[in-house]
């Protein structure tokens, strides 16, 4: 009787333990939504929300030090990204998301294939669409997202990737599906009163019914549109990471 127990104990153990691991979901009868597990709390934006997001990425990877401001990890951040083109008109300053984060994990003994995509590309291999998001969430791979505005984005992905001018990054942190419709859950780091270009396609809950929804209620964290008003979304995916 008492192995038997034991063997109780310990298979409850475990499946608290798999409940521990898998994605959250809502109850049923409600709007899908899951969010990456464990969740590390938003940033607020320093520096830019292009270094931001990286720096958030970093830290939900164990690579911030213990006890470390982090807009020590931003400004790090913002030095592997910032890239002039100085051989063009005005000398536009480009922030490179694929290829800095890929630089600072390196610096940390860290290899990774990161794919960058975007919704629309006259390409079909660069285009991402939303189940595209879903299923990394669902595998707890946050995803960086760039809101570009910028009328040109549209037509090209290269300068897009390059936000050089109105546009907002931010991390995906989950997704909320309700009536056909899907938004995106992200911590933008945004204080209440920031301006920032992607605030045209964030989503207040109680737009859609869910005033009372604890969703968005920590600080930095908010829904925004899969279908919005931006030129072009582009998604920057961890799809591997070791050691």
């Amino acid at each position: 009787m008492r192995k038997c127990s034991r063997w109780t104990d310990r298979l409850r153990q475990c499946i608290a333990a798999l409940a521990l691991l898998a994605p959250p979901l809502l109850a049923a009868g409600g709007p899908e939504v899951v969010l990456v597990h464990p969740l590390r709390p938003a940033i607020p934006v320093y520096r830019n929300s292009h270094a931001t997001a990286v720096a958030w990425l970093l830290d939900h990877y164990g690579l911030r030090k213990q006890g470390e401001d982090p807009r020590i990890l931003i400004a790090t951040a913002a030095t592997f990204m910032e890239f002039c083109h100085c051989d063009l008109p005005g000398k536009p300053i480009a922030w490179r998301v694929r290829e800095g984060l890929q630089e600072l994990l390196m610096s940390h003994n860290r290899v990774a294939t990161i794919v960058e995509k975007a919704r629309y590309s006259v390409l079909p291999a660069d285009r991402a669409d939303v189940d595209e998001y879903v299923r990394s969430i669902r595998q707890n791979r946050p995803v960086i997202v760039t809101f570009c505005y910028d009328p040109d984005a549209r037509e090209s992905v290269i300068k897009a990737q390059r936000r050089v001018s109105d546009c907002s990054s931010m991390v995906g942190v989950g997704y909320l599906r309700q009536g056909g419709a899907s938004y995106l859950v992200c911590h933008d780091g945004f204080a209440s009163d920031q301006k920032e270009p992607a605030m045209e396609d964030r989503v207040k809950l109680d737009e859609l019914g869910l005033a009372q929804h604890p969703l968005c209620s920590q600080p930095g964290t908010a829904l925004y549109r899969w279908d919005g008003t931006y030129t072009n979304l582009v998604l920057t995916f961890v799809t591997k990471l070791t050691p």
